[in-house]
C-alpha cells in the first residue's frame, strides 16, 4: 500500500512550470499528460512536506485550530498545483516498493488505466437509462491511479451516475474517528478518572464544534482502549497529537480528489466513500444496501513487502467473495510487472487458459476460484 500523503521528492528542474499550470483546467491537464503532471504534484508535495508551517499544524492539541492552520496551507500550496495531495508511488526514483511505477515506466501505467476505465465506460452505458455503476480501488493510498481512470471514465461518460469506493489502511483512523460520532453514550469512559482528568488537559476549542467532539472521542476511547489492555497509557495531548497527524491529510486528500471530479464533470452524479479493508467495504455496502462492485482496480499491491503483507490475497479475497455471491459479471485488474513484462492479473470462477492458477482451500479439495494473467 502507499505510505505517505505528503511526499518527499524535489524535482527542482521542473519547478518554474508550476505556477503556470493553473490557467489550464487541472483534469484537462492531468488527462493530457499525466507524467509531467505527477512530477510538478511531487514537487509542491516536497514543498509542503519541508515547510515548517505545516509541521507545527501538528504540533497544535487544538483540534479545531490545528485543522483551520493546515486548511490555509493546503489553500496556499493548491495555487501551486491544485492536485498536489493525489500522488502515488515511487516517492524516489527506482523505489523497489513500487515496481509498475509510472515514472520508471509510464506507458504501463497508460494502459492499465485505459484498459479499467474503457470497462468502466461500458457497465455505465449497459445500464441505461441510470447510467449507474460502481467502482472499487483497492490499495488507493493517495488515490492518483483511480483519479485518472475515474477522469478517463467521466470524460467518456460525463452524467454517468458512479458509486466509488476508495480501499486503503491507510483510512483506518480517519474512518474508525469518524464512526465514533454515532456513540452517544461516554459515561462508561468519564467514570474513569484516570481518563477524564487526564482527557482536560487537552486545550480545546470554546467553539463546540463536531470535529472537536470526534476529536476528544477519539483520545477518550484511545485511554480506555490502552487501559482496558494494560498498556501504557500516554498522555492526552501526545494521542491528539497522532490523530490529527493521520487524520487531519486524509480529510484534506478527500477533499481535493471529490471537490476536482466533481467540478470538472457538472453533469455527473457522484457518490465517494472510503474504507481500511475489504471486510469493512462488503460489510458496509450490504448494511446500507448500495450496489455491488462492476469494476475493481489494483496498482502498487505487487512488491514483495506487499506481498507479505497480504495485500494480494485481500484483492484476491475481495474479488471472490463479490464474484462468488453478488455479481458473476465483475471486471477486475490488477497492474502487475514481473521481468519487465506487465501484465493484468484478474480473479475468475471459471478456467480461463491452462496457466489459470486456482485459488483453493488449504486441503485443495475445494476450489474457489481462478487467478489469471493477460498481456497489456
Amino acid at each position: 500500500m502507499k505510505k505517505n500523503f505528503f511526499i518527499v521528492l524535489l524535482c527542482i528542474n521542473i519547478a518554474p512550470h508550476i505556477n503556470g499550470m493553473q490557467k489550464t483546467n487541472p483534469v484537462d491537464a492531468l488527462l493530457s499528460d499525466p507524467l509531467t503532471i505527477l512530477n510538478n504534484i511531487q514537487v509542491v508535495s516536497a514543498l509542503c512536506t519541508y515547510d515548517p508551517k505545516v509541521r507545527n499544524a501538528f504540533t497544535i492539541t487544538d483540534p479545531t485550530e490545528a485543522r483551520a492552520k493546515l486548511q490555509n496551507k493546503v489553500t496556499k500550496y493548491e495555487k501551486k498545483h491544485p492536485l498536489f495531495l493525489i500522488n502515488e508511488c515511487p516517492y524516489r526514483p527506482g523505489d523497489e516498493t513500487c515496481p509498475s511505477a509510472r515514472k520508471n515506466n509510464p506507458h504501463i501505467r497508460s494502459s492499465f488505466e485505459k484498459k479499467i476505465s474503457n470497462e468502466l465506460v461500458k457497465k455505465v452505458g449497459l445500464n441505461s437509462p441510470l447510467f449507474l455503476a460502481s467502482y472499487v480501488g483497492f490499495g488507493s493510498g493517495s488515490a492518483f491511479s483511480d483519479f485518472v481512470i475515474l477522469a478517463q471514465t467521466l470524460r467518456k461518460q460525463p452524467r454517468a451516475h458512479l458509486h466509488i469506493h476508495l480501499i486503503d489502511p491507510e483510512y483506518g483512523v480517519f474512518i474508525r474517528s469518524n464512526n465514533l460520532l454515532a456513540i452517544d453514550d461516554l459515561s462508561p469512559l468519564v467514570k474513569n478518572p484516570n481518563i477524564i482528568n487526564g482527557s482536560q488537559q487537552i486545550g480545546l476549542s470554546t467553539e463546540n464544534s463536531l470535529f472537536s467532539c470526534l476529536a476528544l472521542k477519539h483520545v477518550l476511547f484511545t485511554q480506555a482502549a490502552l487501559l482496558t489492555s494494560g498498556k501504557k497509557c500516554y498522555n492526552p495531548n501526545t494521542i491528539m497529537k497522532s490523530f490529527l497527524s493521520a487524520y487531519l491529510p486524509i480529510e484534506a486528500q478527500h477533499k481535493q480528489f471529490t471537490h476536482h471530479l466533481k467540478t470538472a464533470f457538472a453533469e455527473a452524479q457522484l457518490k465517494f466513500f472510503i474504507h481500511d479493508s475489504y471486510l469493512s467495504y462488503l460489510s458496509y455496502i450490504e448494511q446500507k444496501q448500495l450496489p455491488v462492485a462492476d469494476v475493481i482496480a489494483a496498482s502498487d499491491i505487487d512488491s514483495e513487502k506487499d506481498r507479505d503483507n497480504g495485500s494480494v490475497s485481500e484483492y484476491g479475497g475481495l474479488c471472490l467473495a463479490i464474484l462468488h455471491t453478488q455479481n458473476p459479471l465483475l471486471y477486475n485488474g490488477m497492474l502487475e510487472v514481473r521481468n519487465n513484462v506487465p501484465k493484468r492479473t484478474f480473479v475468475s470462477l471459471e478456467k480461463i487458459n491452462d496457466d489459470s492458477i486456482p485459488v483453493a482451500s488449504e486441503s485443495g479439495d475445494i476450489v474457489y476460484g481462478y487467478l489469471n494473467e493477460e498481456p497489456l
